[in-house]
């Protein structure tokens, strides 16, 4: 299936360029955004797609393979030089706040939008250079799965001439069937927020 139909982002609320030469722009506000009930119901799960990912280890997987425990998710580039590693950082406080048994229900995802040099090499440097363990998966994806995975989630972004990207700063967080909770936007966040998200997922009956 081929999402070239669809029209691209052209206004960015939120933006960071991302690349070796260009200054990142930002917000860098912890802003927690509810999500719109009627979206919610419109879009039901980011995991509805059967298109086949790659992932740090080279090996094919579906979103729905992250059905079941609650997910973390921010889409990224490697060669980011600084907006991209902050949002990483962030999730891994996140993940270093979680108690044990938390920690067991809850797992880390990252996107990334560079679809031509991001290959599964790269991600799995990019893993191992950020001490990111088997409670991460790191998705590589064709320019259309990325632009439509982008869409569900609300991160936009565009490709720089010169290379990187302009993006959202945001992290996501969904429900254990892949269900928009929260979006957090910005760079400065704090921790104790998205824990408390968590819980609130885990705990509903």
């Amino acid at each position: 299936m081929r999402f070239l139909k669809y029209p691209l982002f052209v206004s960015f609320l939120i933006l960071a360029a991302c690349n070796n030469a260009t200054k990142t722009v930002s917000v860098n506000a912890d802003t927690i955004v509810q999500t719109d009930p009627q979206q919610a119901t419109a879009i039901n799960s980011v995991y509805l797609s059967e298109e086949p990912w790659i992932n740090q280890d080279g090996q094919k997987t579906r979103l729905k393979d992250l059905t079941g425990k609650v997910q973390v998710v921010a889409m990224i580039f490697t060669s980011c030089g600084y907006a991209c590693p902050k949002m990483v950082e962030n999730m891994r406080a996140i993940e270093l706040a979680l108690p044990a048994p938390l920690l067991k229900k809850v797992h880390f995802t990252l996107v990334t939008f560079d679809t031509d040099n991001d290959t599964a090499a790269a991600l799995k440097l990019y893993a191992r250079q950020k001490h990111l363990d088997s409670n991460w998966t790191l998705l590589h994806g064709t320019e259309d799965q990325v632009r439509m995975l982008s869409m569900l989630l609300d991160v936009q972004y565009s490709k720089l001439p010169l290379g990187g990207f302009n993006h959202s700063n945001q992290m996501t967080i969904l429900n254990q069937q892949g269900e928009i909770i929260k979006k957090i936007q910005g760079l400065d966040i704090d921790p104790q927020r998205s824990l408390q998200v968590i819980n609130s997922i885990l705990n509903k009956k």
